[in-house]
Order: C-alpha cells, then sequence, then structure tokens
C-alpha cells in the first residue's frame, strides 16, 4: 500500500457532519462554561493586578476550542490540516500567576470535553429492585445505548 492508497482509502470518506442545531447547542453550552468559569477566576482573583482581558480569553477559549474539537472529530482531513496549522501557533503572553495557567487549562478541557460530545454516565441507586426504567430510558429520541451495570459489593483482583 502506497502513500497515495492511504489518502484514497475509504477512511477520509468517513465525515460524520454535527448538524447546525448541534453545533449551536455545542457553543452555547461552551459558553455557559465560559462564563461559568469567568466568574470563578474574577471572584477568587488575589493577585496584583487583575486583568479584564485574560479572564474574557477563558470565555474566548472554551468556544474556541470547542469549534475547533468539533471540527477535528467530524473530518479526517480537516483535522490533518488543524494539527499542521495549530502546530506553528505560539503564545507570548506572559502569565503573570501560577493559578492562571489552571484556569487555561480549565477552559481547554471544557472546551475539548464540550466539542467531543462526551457521553453521559449517571449512578442512581434504587431501593427496589425493579429496573424497568431501563426501557424507558431506552425509547428516548437521542438515546443510543442504555447499560445497566449491577454492583454487588466485591471487586476483583
Amino acid at each position: 500500500m502506497t502513500f497515495n492508497d492511504i489518502f484514497k482509502s475509504s477512511f477520509l470518506e468517513n465525515v460524520t457532519q454535527f448538524s447546525p442545531l448541534d453545533t449551536l447547542i455545542g457553543m452555547l453550552f461552551a459558553l455557559v462554561i465560559g462564563l461559568f468559569i469567568f466568574v470563578i477566576y474574577k471572584k477568587t482573583f488575589n493577585g496584583v493586578m487583575y486583568s479584564s482581558s485574560f479572564a474574557l480569553t477563558l470565555v474566548g477559549l472554551a468556544l474556541v476550542t470547542t469549534l475547533v474539537i468539533m471540527a477535528v472529530t467530524s473530518n479526517v482531513v480537516l483535522s490533518l490540516g488543524m494539527v499542521g496549522a495549530l502546530s506553528i501557533v505560539r503564545f507570548r503572553a506572559v502569565i503573570k500567576e501560577p493559578i492562571e495557567i489552571v484556569y487555561l487549562f480549565w477552559s481547554i478541557a471544557a472546551g475539548i470535553v464540550i466539542g467531543a460530545g462526551i457521553e453521559l454516565t449517571a449512578e442512581v441507586r434504587l431501593k427496589d429492585a425493579a429496573t424497568s426504567f431501563v426501557n424507558g430510558i431506552q425509547k428516548i429520541d437521542g438515546v443510543d445505548h442504555v447499560t445497566l451495570v449491577s454492583y454487588n459489593g466485591e471487586y476483583m483482583s
């Protein structure tokens, strides 16, 4: 198999597209989470000089990261181009407080999680052994898989 054969293969044609509604919902979630991070940063800042532009950057970083991750996960060719483009980006801003790095990573992580569309896992503790609710969850639009796991109190080592 040659290099050209790889690019002619069907893996490049497997494109999962985000609908405009999915993109809008993801961006709204990123905005809400970004604003939450902004408020936490503003309330907890106790350094010498507060930077409102850095605080707003946290919101923008969550939004941009969400959009980039949505694009990367939807198209292999686009993801290769993004990796190439992002590899030349250098950040020259001075981090004044070490805690600012935590807020930067928090915004980036929020954008990655929202953009990737991580699945929902919920823990439910039942008083009785009724498990019929699982069938009801499976019938909800947008739910692909439902798995019920029972814990008996013992771990295998």
